[in-house]
């Protein structure tokens, strides 16, 4: 009978993280950053009663584009009553 060589299979040597590259400390530190595959922070509804100062700066004409839609509305309805 033939016998087999088994292949040496040759473990990496363990090198510091100090020690490392910068490229290869970064690899490190965010392959243990990953761990969940979803945010595990607790979230919650944003209270609707409470003032949010930034929703206050996304629509500062709201109101004036609700008349201004109310306006055109009219007119149009009217412009369709004349043909």
């Amino acid at each position: 009978m033939k016998t087999q060589k088994k292949a040496k299979i040759k473990a990496k040597k363990f090198v510091p993280l100090a020690k490392q590259s910068k490229r290869q400390q970064k690899e490190h530190n965010k392959a243990a950053r990953n761990l969940w595959d979803f945010n595990p922070v607790t979230r919650t509804k944003p209270n609707k009663k409470v003032y949010d100062r930034n929703k206050s700066k996304l629509y500062p004409y709201r109101g004036l584009l609700w008349i201004f839609f109310v306006i055109l509305f009219v007119h149009m309805i009217d412009f369709i009553d004349t043909l």
